[in-house]
């Protein structure tokens, strides 16, 4: 997780994701009807394109260099500054969807479902558990 001082934080625990993401495959599905592949865009958008994958039963890419624009959607969990998704989408046949924007991004997603300010969002795959931050720490 990225720290950033000075925002709040917003948690969004399992149950939240999980409902959000069906929310997302919903309007996937009734915005892009001949959507065949999805590919999520490391690191944040590797669980979402998982879940959209399943909700939907479309194939899973894991390699962006077989990306087909046409019949893939690209989904991200957040266009924050929206150069990540700048450098993925170089056609105009690409096709975006994310759980959050940001205000200021300079990339708007075809879908997205909320709009984010200041608060910084942590996702769930993002927190820290005590334990295994205690037993693998590295040594100095």
């Amino acid at each position: 997780m990225v720290e950033n001082p000075g925002r709040r934080v917003t948690p969004i625990n399992w149950n939240l994701y999980d409902e959000m993401c069906q929310q997302l495959a919903v309007i996937i599905h009734d915005t892009f009807p001949d959507i065949e592949y999805v590919y999520g865009i490391p690191r944040g958008g590797l669980p979402l394109a998982v879940r959209i994958s399943h909700l939907l039963g479309l194939k899973l890419i894991i390699r962006k260099n077989l990306i087909k624009p046409k019949y893939t959607i690209i989904v991200d969990d957040i266009s924050d500054t929206g150069s990540t998704l700048l450098n993925f989408c170089n056609s105009s046949a690409c096709k975006t969807a994310t759980l959050f924007i940001r205000v200021d991004s300079k990339f708007s997603p075809d879908i997205t479902l909320s709009l984010v300010t200041d608060e910084w969002i942590e996702f769930p795959y993002e927190t820290k558990v005590k334990w295994v931050e205690q037993r693998c720490k590295k040594k100095a």
